[in-house]
């Protein structure tokens, strides 16, 4: 609840402060309000908590809080309270009356209550019920606590001097004890409610456990498949790489036959049976050139393949490898990387997490043998 200061309060018409009276509640120290009998000492707090909650200290009627007519002049108006006090730093003003002629806030104040915030009233529809609950709000208790407050000091003194054994009955008579009745069946309430949150972050805690169980057996498995497939991607790199050498080194040989075939076909001399066996053994070395030439196309393309797929589960390697590493510097660091505890070694929190670290290698072992 925030802190709430009471500035002022300007009373007119209630009952015996007739004339317009206003009175700071914010001077520092202590305050005394001295006075002849009927003078209107205790009608200031009288009014402070009409105004406030329309209700008051002697238990009359609304009619009983007007002014008496014998004491009153010829400015009479009516009956108005103002109080203004401030709540975060905002400043409120309550202003309740009855039968009041005068103005409030620009209108006649009749038997209306006010609520106005930094001096912009906020109830324009003026209705009583509405208001009074915001103002029930920003007080923060009902009329009851706020009366025992406000009067707590002058009925001590009657408290001190009493037997200890008449105490609290007279303490329950001076002061309305219902609150701490409520407030314990309250704190009932909510340990009950609190008692079956605990239960329920209990089966919470089981169901993360077995979680937690479940992430350990993958990271084994995540594990395994990492260093099944660096062991078979390595092989089947070395294995392409060397295809493609022996392929390059078969195409620079045949090239060069070529060329030698091309050359001595130039340096022959016109000889009919000649040039035709030789028109054939060129036509057969280009078919055997350009059926090579589909090879490399083939064997480009496959290699293409071959390479994108290999980058492909290089890539799901890393993350998965990624995810483990992840785990174990975790591990290493010496925190769950759930909830931040301190792994130590032998606990159950340290233990289930190397079976996570263990799933997630198996995870890595497995995802090699998917992909031969």
């Amino acid at each position: 609840m925030n802190k709430i200061h009471f500035e002022s309060i300007d009373i007119e018409g209630f009952r015996s402060i007739v004339k317009p009276l206003h009175f700071n509640l914010n001077k520092p120290g202590l305050n005394l309000i001295k006075g002849i009998n009927g003078a209107g000492k205790t009608s200031i707090f009288e009014a402070l908590i009409w105004a406030l909650y329309g209700t008051n200290l002697k238990d009359v009627n609304q009619a009983q809080v007007i002014s008496w007519p014998e004491v009153r002049t010829s400015q009479w108006q009516g009956t108005k309270v103002a109080v203004e006090f401030q709540v975060a730093d905002l400043t409120y003003t309550v202003t309740r009356c009855i039968s009041y002629k005068g103005l409030v806030h620009e209108v006649k104040g009749e038997d209306y209550l006010f609520l106005a915030k930094d001096g912009i009233v906020e109830n324009k529809d003026r209705n009583k019920d509405l208001t009074q609950q915001a103002i029930n709000q920003l007080l923060g208790v009902d009329a009851r606590t706020f009366m025992n407050s406000i009067l707590f000091g002058q009925r001590m003194q009657k408290l001190i001097t009493q037997e200890n054994k008449d105490k609290r009955e007279l303490f329950e008579t001076l002061f309305e004890t219902e609150w701490v009745n409520a407030a314990k069946a309250k704190c009932d309430t909510d340990i009950s409610t609190w008692g079956s949150k605990i239960l329920v972050l209990g089966m919470d805690i089981n169901v993360a456990n077995s979680a937690i169980e479940h992430l350990n057996d993958k990271l084994v498995t995540a594990k395994e498949t990492i260093a099944g497939f660096e062991e078979q991607r390595t092989n089947r790199i070395l294995n392409k790489q060397n295809e493609l050498e022996e392929y390059n080194t078969k195409l620079v040989e045949f090239k060069k036959e070529l060329k030698e075939y091309q050359d001595a076909q130039d340096l022959l001399k016109y000889d009919a049976e000649a040039h035709t066996k030789l028109e054939k053994e060129f036509e057969d070395l280009e078919k055997q050139f350009n059926e090579a030439d589909r090879a490399q196309i083939i064997y480009n393309s496959n290699l293409t393949t071959a390479q994108n797929l290999v980058a492909s589960k290089k890539a799901e390697a890393l993350r998965i490898n990624t995810e483990h590493l992840n785990l174990v510097n975790k591990h290493i660091e010496g925190s769950c990387p759930y909830c931040e505890q301190e792994l130590r070694a032998g606990n159950k929190l340290e233990i289930n997490h190397n079976k996570d670290i263990a799933l997630a290698w198996e995870k890595v072992t497995c995802h090699s043998g998917l992909y031969p």
